[in-house]
Formats: C-alpha cells, structure tokens, sequence
C-alpha cells in the first residue's frame, strides 16, 4: 500500500476579519470611533440600521460590507491618522481576546513546523489596524488598507477599503513570485488559504490546500461546485 504524503505548507495565506478574529476590524473601528464623536451620526445612521437588519438575518453579510464601505468614504475623510490608530489598538486588542477556535488553532500548528511556513494575511481593513494585530500574533507579512493622507489627516484612498479583498487572488500569487515558490497552472504547490466570504474563493483558486472557514452562504455554494473543504465553527463545536 503507497504512503499518503503528509501536505507540505510553504506558505499560508489567512483572511482575517471573520475568519482569524469574531469580529469585522474596519466595523469595530468605525464604531469605535462613532462612540467618540470621531464619526458623526450623520455618517452612522444608515450603517447602524444595516447592522440591526444583519443582526436580524434579514440581510446579508456583502450588505453590511457594501454600507460600511459608504460609510468609510463619508466618515473617514478628515479623521486623523492618530485617532484610527487609537481606535484600532482597541480593536486589536479585542480582536486578540475573541479568536476563533480552529483558526487560531491552525495559526498555532502552522507556526510550530519546521520549516515554518511563510505567513500572509490579506485584509480589507486598515493596514495601521491590521498590522498590530498581526505583527502580535507572528505574521511574516500583512496586505491591507492604505488610505491617503495630507498633514497626519485622512484624505482618500476610500475606494481601496476592500481592493485587497477582492484581489487576493493576484496577492497571493506576487508574494509566491516573490519567494520563487513552484507554481504550475497558476496553482501554487504547497500553499494553503482559509477564508469566509465569496471573494476569497478567489485565492482558493490559486492554492492547493483550500479552507472555507464559516462561509457565508454564496460562498458556500462555490465550495460545493468546486469540493472546497469547508469547517465550520459554533459555540465550542467545530464541524468539517
């Protein structure tokens, strides 16, 4: 009877809001700053009903998404670069303290090989929110969001606020490039990827190991067209 080769991890690419972390980090930090004052009610209302509505299941997660996104490019503008760190150092360190199980878990594993893979997050935030966060949890590179500035001021960039998120395709292939990782038929050999929401099916594409982890409902219909392995995670459960 043939061995059945243990998988060899080179690199590993981990989407990070919803799938490291219970928590969306550009949400938190827009309601974070909301709760200071930072972000008027004005720029708010809307997201807050949204909020409500996908709390209730009567909308779904790419709703929020799309609400959050109006509300980055109405509400950020003019905010300092101090106040989202502040925010976001709050947020990373509730996001440090409400991980997921499996996820978290994986990371841990991931970390401990020898050799140890090469460890990529790939987040819609912002990259002076995600970056702390992954820096803390031993990352060796984070693509997020970079927003303009003009004398320590947010000015623009708002349109990129979800760019790395549905590009990860072509990240996770200009970082396997750049270490000269064996890549055949745009499908990179010993790369893992785990993710929740439909956009990510796109670097599910370009790794051998694929993981949808809580998917939401689009992309779940995805995974089974293409037998995508798919875990799931409720309360102290975990489902494969």
């Amino acid at each position: 009877m043939a061995m059945k080769r243990e998988p060899e991890i080179l690199v590993a690419y981990i989407d990070i809001d919803g799938t490291l972390i219970r928590d969306n980090f550009t949400l938190r930090v827009v309601q974070i700053l909301h709760e200071k004052g930072i972000i008027s009610a004005e720029h708010y209302h809307d997201l807050k009903s949204v909020i409500s509505t996908w709390q209730a299941r009567k909308a779904t997660y790419d709703d929020l998404t799309v609400e959050l996104t109006r509300t980055i490019r109405m509400g950020l503008e003019g905010v300092t670069l101090n106040d989202l760190l502040i925010a976001g150092q709050q947020a990373a360190e509730e996001g440090l303290n409400r991980p997921y199980l499996f996820t978290r878990a994986l990371l841990e594993v991931l970390k401990s090989m020898d050799p140890k893979p090469y460890l990529v997050a790939i987040s819609g935030s912002p990259v002076a929110v995600v970056k702390p966060y992954c820096d803390a949890l031993g990352f060796n590179e984070v693509h997020a969001t970079m927003f303009e500035l003009d004398d320590g001021r947010i000015t623009g960039g708002f349109d990129r606020a979800t760019s790395p998120y549905h590009t990860k395709n072509e990240t996770c292939l200009d970082v396997a490039l750049r270490l000269d990782l064996p890549i055949e038929r745009d499908l990179i050999t010993g790369a893992l990827a785990i993710g929740d929401a439909l956009a990510d099916h796109k670097m599910f594409n370009v790794v051998e190991y694929p993981i949808a982890f809580n998917p939401t409902r689009q992309l779940l219909a995805v995974c089974r067209e293409h037998s995508t392995p798919v875990v799931t995670e409720r309360k102290d459960v975990i489902g494969i």
